[in-house]
């Protein structure tokens, strides 16, 4: 049972995630269209008006501002989704190194207090050795 309610967790986590990300790409789209209207179409139609003049080019003019557009939406939007997603990953993956190195001294540990109490158990452990061996876990939980 615990696992089924740990994986329906999950699958609505990324039902989230997977939502938030169709919302986000539809906003940056939309806001990537409108810089192209409003700030860099004008300029740039102007370019290839004067690159391309004359009734002949008129089809050629229409495919390249047309490619264009496309292309620089498309590319601008997904680089941007792309960037947040890494960012995501990277956090993610960081905090799974960090619970691993957690986990890693919690059972290094648990190894050493094992090993102390069968030194003590057998009479080997002076009270300087022991005073050590507790001092240097308590260090490393402090970091």
């Amino acid at each position: 049972m615990r696992v089924r309610r740990g994986v329906v967790i999950n699958e609505k986590n990324n039902l989230k995630i997977i939502l938030f990300f169709i919302i986000l790409t539809t906003a940056l789209t939309i806001g990537v269209i409108l810089l192209w209207e409003k700030v860099l179409l004008k300029p740039f139609y102007a370019w290839v008006d004067a690159r391309y003049p004359g009734i002949e080019n008129v089809e050629r003019r229409r495919l390249i501002q047309q490619r264009t557009e496309h292309f620089f939406i498309s590319v601008t939007v997904d680089g941007i989704v792309v960037t947040l997603l890494l960012g995501v990953v990277r956090r993610q993956q960081r905090s799974l190194s960090e619970s691993e190195e957690r986990y890693r001294l919690l059972f290094e540990h648990a190894s050493d207090s094992r090993l102390r109490e069968r030194k003590c158990e057998s009479g080997s452990c002076t009270a300087r050795r022991f005073l050590h061996w507790v001092a240097l876990p308590l260090r490393l939980r402090t970091k």
